[in-house]
C-alpha cells in the first residue's frame, strides 16, 4: 500500500513551540507587515519524507533530518495553519525494548520512527493497515 494521497508533498515534523510575534507601537505606526503579527507560527524539527510502507510491518518510517553534516537537526518556522494532522510516532527499535525508553527520552535517543496507526481510531482509518 502506498502513502495516503492527501499526504503527498507533506512532511513529518516534531512540533516544539507555538507562538505569535508581538507588534510594538512603532511597528504599527510604520505599517510593518501586519499579517506577520496576526499569524500564529510553529517551530518544528523536520523528519525525512515518508518511506514506502514496510512489507512486513505495514508501517511507514521517517528519520530525523540534519543540516551541517549531522550537527544540527533541520528546523523551520512555519505558519501553524500549514500543520494538517498530528500523528503518533513510535521509535524503530533495533531489537527488543530494554525498558530504558519512555515518553521523555524517545526523541532524544532515537533517529528512526514508525508512523503508528494505533494512536487512535482516526489514525488507524487514515493509514489503513491491511
Amino acid at each position: 500500500m502506498s502513502k495516503p494521497m492527501f499526504l503527498l508533498g507533506f512532511q513529518v515534523a516534531e512540533l516544539k513551540l507555538i507562538f505569535r510575534f508581538k507588534a510594538t507601537a512603532s511597528d504599527l505606526r510604520l505599517g510593518v507587515n501586519k499579517e506577520m503579527y496576526s499569524t500564529v507560527f510553529a517551530f518544528v524539527y523536520w523528519f525525512s519524507r515518508l518511506s514506502p510502507q514496510s512489507p512486513t510491518l505495514k508501517l511507514h518510517e521517517v528519520t530525523k533530518e540534519y543540516w551541517d553534516g549531522g550537527c544540527c537537526q533541520a528546523c523551520r518556522i512555519v505558519p501553524l495553519r500549514s500543520i494538517i494532522y498530528l500523528c503518533t510516532l513510535a521509535p524503530a527499535l533495533p531489537g527488543p525494548p530494554d525498558g530504558s525508553i519512555n515518553q521523555h527520552n524517545a526523541f532524544s535517543q532515537h533517529e528512526r520512527f514508525f508512523i503508528s496507526p494505533y494512536g487512535s481510531q482516526t489514525e488507524f482509518q487514515l493509514w489503513k493497515i491491511s
